[in-house]
């Protein structure tokens, strides 16, 4: 059923009473109430929701939902509660959900308690030339008061148009015109105390471009802090593995933000806060990488002859062990002391006026700042990866991913100074060149740390030295790939570093 168009009933209005005006009017049958759950789904950084969409649980059916329509654009029977996309049993309604939330867990929004009256509307021949459905919405709040709405929509039977205008008329009575559906799931999510849209893992930040540049980066360093709090619920009850990833990547960019705007903040302060988020951010390194080799076993079972894909499983399982062992040692780093008192020091110091940790560049509008940071950070890069083509020496790649992603942070920070589609092209030529970088250092790291987990795995049985060569084997295919990833990477680069994008680069940051 589509949930489209519709009346908003005012308060002194029910079911009783409309029924008994309907029957006045029409020949009226009232069939069997029905009483249904309802139950709203997104996931925590809501992705459907930025899709117009939301995943709705009516019974055992699950529906994906356009928010503005009210149109079911895909249905499944599944009895299960939906954790991830991957325990959808349909698989076309499955793969288009993971195309749109791909690994992040479903989280329950809002569950209401809707009574359904379906009215049939006769004609003098007693045929059914249209039905009108009550909707009386129950939402559970915060508070545990109940919160109620009610909603009339015509539900036309094909060759009788005139009775469903006849009816839209008349029922103009009862309140007014809405787009029901959402609507309804507008309620649902103010009743539960949520923001709609509230959280993404995407900078989004407005800037003043005259703003001091102190300011300016106090108001990113907020915006990043404000993130790690709102993921550190969800790294500790183990929803999904973005929560960590979120946490990590907020941290990463105030240590950033701090070492490439020197001269910004006195150097004892910026020292200090630089080694304290190093600090913060190596303690979840190991779950981190654990997280990564997890997420990877599907496909690093297929890079291996299919005798030898289930050879490799003891070492996932071991991996799962250290896994928890890790989990559990971030929780206790979040939960303790250190961490609270870190907290407190970083918020006092964003939060702070006065002016006793300034630069001698606090006070340069921060356009200017900007201007001249990343255009000085894309020299840097077009440097490096000139080394790289001139000596060949793998080593400078690594170095070479890390000015990237300092540049990339560098755009994000201070997109909103500059034109959206310019900086839209930058980054997309920018993420081209950071994905090959960034394979070809996960391609090496994962080597490197097969073989040593392998070295711990316990050899006791015939699975266990399985388990060895099998690793052995996805060994050679990750150094394989290395290679072919790396023969790709002059072409990216010279791509990237091409007239036209180096012509873009001084347009926008050469003052």
């Amino acid at each position: 059923m589509n949930i489209g168009t519709g009346i908003k009933i005012t308060e002194n209005w029910n079911a009783k009473s409309i029924q008994d005006i309907l029957d006045n009017q029409y020949n009226i049958l009232c069939e069997t109430p029905v009483i249904e759950k309802w139950v709203f789904f997104d996931t925590f950084d809501w992705r459907l929701y930025r899709k117009s969409l939301t995943l709705q649980k009516v019974g055992q059916e699950l529906c994906l939902r356009n928010l503005e329509t009210g149109m079911c654009e895909g249905r499944v029977t599944n009895k299960a509660w939906p954790g991830f996309a991957s325990e959808v049993t349909d698989g076309e309604f499955r793969d288009r959900l993971e195309s749109i939330i791909d690994i992040r867990a479903l989280l329950m929004l809002s569950e209401q308690e809707v009574v359904n009256y379906i009215y049939r509307v006769l004609n003098k021949d007693k045929k059914i030339v249209a039905r009108v459905l009550l909707l009386e919405i129950g939402t559970k709040s915060k508070s545990g008061a109940p919160n109620q709405a009610s909603y009339l929509i015509i539900l036309p039977v094909r060759g009788y148009p005139r009775y469903d205008r006849i009816l839209q008329d008349d029922l103009q009575q009862f309140g007014e015109p809405v787009s029901v559906f959402q609507d309804l799931y507008n309620n649902a999510i103010k009743s539960s105390n949520l923001k709609q849209g509230g959280y993404s893992s995407r900078f989004d930040l407005q800037l003043d471009p005259n703003l001091p540049s102190d300011l300016a980066l106090k108001t990113i360093f907020h915006k990043l802090l404000s993130s790690m709090r709102a993921n550190e619920a969800g790294i500790k009850r183990d929803i999904d593995i973005e929560f960590l990833h979120d946490y990590r990547v907020s941290v990463r960019k105030s240590r950033s933000a701090l070492s490439q705007l020197k001269g910004v903040f006195s150097p004892e302060i910026t020292s200090k806060f630089k080694e304290e988020l190093k600090i913060v951010g190596n303690f979840t390194n190991h779950l981190r990488d654990l997280d990564v080799y997890l997420l990877s076993e599907i496909k690093y079972k297929d890079m291996l002859p299919a005798d030898l894909r289930e050879g490799i499983q003891p070492l996932f399982d071991y991996l799962k062990i250290r896994r928890e062992d890790e989990l559990q040692n971030v929780i206790t780093y979040l939960n303790s002391d250190k961490y609270r008192f870190f907290l407190q020091e970083w918020k006092s110091f964003i939060d702070a006026d006065s002016d006793k940790y300034s630069g001698p560049e606090a006070c340069i509008p921060i356009f200017v700042t900007s201007q001249k940071r990343i255009f000085n950070q894309y020299q840097r890069v077009i440097s490096d990866g000139m080394t790289y083509l001139s000596k060949n020496q793998k080593e400078l790649l690594h170095g070479l991913r890390i000015e990237c992603k300092k540049l990339r942070y560098l755009i994000e920070f201070f997109s909103s100074l500059y034109p959206s589609d310019k900086i839209s092209q930058l980054i997309k030529q920018l993420k081209v060149l950071q994905d090959n970088l960034g394979e070809l250092n996960d391609l090496s790291i994962q080597q490197e740390y097969l073989i040593k987990i392998a070295m711990e795995l316990p050899i006791t049985n015939q699975n266990s030295k399985s388990a060895l060569i099998a690793t052995g084997c996805l060994v050679d295919a990750l150094t394989q790939r290395e290679k072919m990833v790396m023969n790709e990477f002059a072409d990216i680069f010279k791509d990237f570093a091409n007239q036209s994008n180096q012509d873009l680069y001084q347009e926008l940051f050469k003052s």
